[in-house]
């Protein structure tokens, strides 16, 4: 073989490789290209956005069932582990929602009995906070009517002890006032009889502004048979201290 033969073919090898390798390069490059597609697809949002989040979902359920549960787990950690029980559970069922469309649920079955338990464990927890707010209401309840009834018995004792003051004030006054003199029995006659002439005076004033203002015979009868009985009966207890 001539030289310039061997320098011909060493070319032509040369060549081949290049072009090997220039293949090689491109096809690497676009598998590179092709996962960041996807990656950037698959990032998670900001903000819990449910279209956005749903578009992601199916993206990364046409990927692969670890695209899709690497997935579904950063939707976790972001925006449902750290919600409140009743914004975590409509959360996961937006999610399942998504997932069960078409024959996505046949073939990530795994995946939605996952996001199936965690949406029982967070209404657990949520029924458990009602349960403990129901205690902690019965408790605060049961307080407050023990907290009525100390201040009840309080009043109460207070009472009491006005009463018991009062009584002593009482006391105290009655040792303080001065004893009247008993009267004789002569005396307690004449204050008797005083008192009954008093009163047949006013019987008498009372019985002359009655007929004065009646009108009629009849009406003059009747006034003065109502008063003569009253002076009648006063006459009588009067003659019993006269003597």
């Amino acid at each position: 073989m001539e030289v310039w033969q061997i320098f011909a073919l060493v070319a032509v090898i040369f060549f081949i490789l290049g072009v090997i390798h220039s293949l090689a390069s491109s096809d690497k490059q676009s598998v590179s290209e092709g996962e960041l597609d996807v990656a950037d697809l698959l990032s998670l949002p900001k903000t819990w956005d449910e279209p956005a989040i749903g578009r992601q979902l199916t993206v990364a359920s046409q990927e692969s069932t670890t695209a899709l549960t690497t997935y579904v787990d950063g939707l976790k950690q972001r925006f449902i582990l750290r919600q409140n029980e009743k914004t975590a559970i409509a959360r996961i069922d937006f999610i399942k929602k998504v997932i069960e469309n078409g024959e996505l649920a046949k073939k990530y079955h795994a995946v939605l009995n996952d996001l199936a338990a965690m949406k029982l464990e967070q209404e657990n927890r949520l029924k458990k906070l009602e349960v403990e707010g129901l205690k902690l209401d019965h408790e605060r309840a049961g307080l407050e009517e023990v907290e009525h009834l100390k201040r009840e018995k309080e009043k109460l004792q207070i009472e009491v002890e006005m009463a018991r003051l009062r009584r002593e004030m009482e006391e105290l006054q009655r040792r303080s006032e001065p004893e009247q003199p008993k009267l004789s029995a002569e005396q307690q006659r004449r204050l008797k009889r005083m008192e009954i002439e008093d009163r047949l005076s006013e019987l008498d004033r009372l019985e002359a502004e009655a007929l004065r203002i009646a009108r009629t015979d009849p009406d003059r009868l009747r006034v003065q048979n109502m008063y003569a009985d009253k002076r009648n009966e006063l006459h009588e207890q009067l003659s019993k201290y006269l003597v």
